[in-house]
């Protein structure tokens, strides 16, 4: 480091700005202080300035944490399977199981990106498909969070294709299940399109907290047993918050 051009306040908010990204949580002014070995008064007046250029919130019990202005700043230019795809690859190495990142393009659910799992066997979907929304996990997550109206659209008829006899076929029973899914943050398809085939989706949402696709897993039922579904989605679930943080989403924009 070349000492003669260095600012010690631009490299203590710095700081303070890795190690809020990096944090699970809302920090304490004590803490940030304590573990950055920086004069608390010092630390409160770079967070009251990130906060006042917009970078930091501060929590109504007092603690601090980034803004998606940073987060909007870094994923522009990037497409959402640009910002997506190591999360993709390593829920694919944790789980197991072939992962899917669609999207919602055009009132369609499109995939945009696939990750194989390491299993024999393997699944002909591949980026482009399109897919249905009522008789897979992605297209459940999607539908979920899109408003009334819009529902309504992509549903004209009350009665609609079947591809098993688990197929969800109807609008009624479609709108049961869409609450569930915002109920528990993930949706299920267990052999709605294909036999033997289950998967978990959940929702990605963007900036404004407007859905924009969703994440999923797809094994053949042995892969995926019932009591192993809870855990996965979870897992699935995390993924698809991850994405959503890289697109500038922030959950309080849920609450």
């Amino acid at each position: 480091m070349n000492n003669r051009y260095h600012v010690p306040a631009i490299d203590r908010a710095f700081r303070i700005i890795e190690c809020l990204a990096g944090s699970d949580g809302p920090e304490r002014l004590s803490d940030l202080s304590a573990d950055l070995k920086i004069p608390k008064t010092t630390a409160l007046m770079i967070l009251i300035t990130l906060e006042n250029l917009g970078y930091v919130l501060k929590t109504e019990d007092g603690k601090y944490q980034l803004s998606t202005k940073l987060l909007e700043l870094g994923s522009k230019g990037l497409s959402l399977k640009e910002l997506a795809q190591s999360h993709l690859e390593r829920l694919a190495e944790d789980v197991k199981l072939t992962v899917h990142l669609s999207a919602l393009q055009d009132d369609e659910n499109v995939i945009i990106s696939k990750v194989n799992g390491p299993g024999f066997i393997q699944f002909s979907t591949f980026e482009g498909k399109r897919q249905a929304f009522h008789a897979t996990s992605s297209g459940k997550a999607i539908l979920a969070y899109l408003s009334s109206e819009k529902l309504g659209a992509l549903f004209p008829d009350k009665q609609f294709q079947s591809f098993t006899s688990n197929t969800i076929n109807n609008i009624a029973t479609l709108n049961k299940e869409l609450i569930t899914v915002r109920e528990q943050g993930y949706a299920i398809e267990d052999q709605e399109e294909e036999m033997g085939v289950r998967c978990v989706g959940a929702p990605i949402f963007n900036a404004s907290g407007s859905i924009v696709g969703a994440v999923s897993v797809t094994g053949i039922i042995s892969e995926l047993p019932t009591d192993s579904i809870h855990s996965i989605a979870m897992k699935v679930k995390k993924t698809g918050d991850f994405i959503a943080s890289k697109l500038g989403y922030s959950q309080k924009l849920k609450e």
